[in-house]
């Protein structure tokens, strides 16, 4: 049973669009590629160059036993620092290719950060965005966001 939170129509249709942007196709291949830490941390290493070191990681080919451990390198050395924590369970399924799985992790990290919000998403009292409380900065991955 996958944990994975779904994407709103707004959060598919933004991230649909910073991925033709970066000219980045999620077909069923570069899902299998994706499920690997290491295409994931050459792009984030473009975005948060300071972070991210890709001499941590080892090539895992078909291993999701290495793929998983890449994952916990990139949860611990990059993700923390930019308060997102994954799930053991989420990394699981980044690691076996799940579909949904990258998707998420992609909008969390490079969509979500550089979003302006739109007038609805606006508190008319305040004028201020509204606080919305997500699983991010505590566990990553998991079904459950309050509005």
């Amino acid at each position: 049973m996958s944990h994975i939170r779904q994407l709103n129509p707004c959060e598919s249709r933004d991230l649909h669009l910073w991925l033709e942007e970066q000219g980045i196709d999620l077909n069923a291949k570069k899902r299998v590629k994706f499920s690997d830490v290491l295409p994931v941390a050459t792009i984030a290493q473009t975005f948060y160059p300071r972070l991210v070191d890709l001499i941590h990681y080892t090539p895992s080919r078909h291993s999701v036993a290495n793929k998983l451990q890449n994952w916990k390198v990139f949860n611990f050395t990059v993700l923390k620092k930019l308060n997102i924590t994954l799930t053991e369970t989420y990394m699981k399924e980044l690691a076996q290719g799940q579909v949904g799985a990258i998707e998420l992790l992609f909008y969390e990290l490079f969509v979500r950060p550089v979003k302006i919000p739109s007038e609805e998403d606006r508190d008319y009292t305040t004028g201020k965005p509204d606080q919305i409380e997500t699983s991010f900065g505590s566990e990553y991955g998991s079904k459950t966001t309050q509005e």
